[in-house]
């Protein structure tokens, strides 16, 4: 089972030894109002674990190339990918 997913379109807005946090770009994922719920919820800002960020994984046989993904530093934007395995550690911020 694959346990990491590709979040296309982030903003890291700051960063401590252990969290990281990220707005989404809904333009980036193509949400509007007629979209279904599961898209839109996908827009926001977040804080995860430092540990649930991981590199760019390698391309499957056949597969096409994984988007590049951006370093957890303040300012930066672009795609990161996390890994969900254990707990859900996905926090919306309010």
């Amino acid at each position: 089972m694959c346990t990491v997913g590709l979040v296309p379109s982030v903003t890291i807005t700051g960063t401590t030894l252990t969290t990281v946090n990220f707005t989404t770009d809904s333009k980036g994922i193509n949400a509007t109002d007629s979209s279904p719920d599961y898209i839109k919820r996908t827009s926001g800002t977040y804080t995860v674990q430092r540990s649930q960020i991981q590199p760019r994984p390698e391309q499957q046989p056949g597969g096409p190339v994984p988007p590049r993904c951006i370093e957890p530093v303040t300012g930066n934007t672009g795609a990161i990918y996390l890994d969900f395995t254990g707990a859900f550690d996905v926090k919306p911020v309010p």
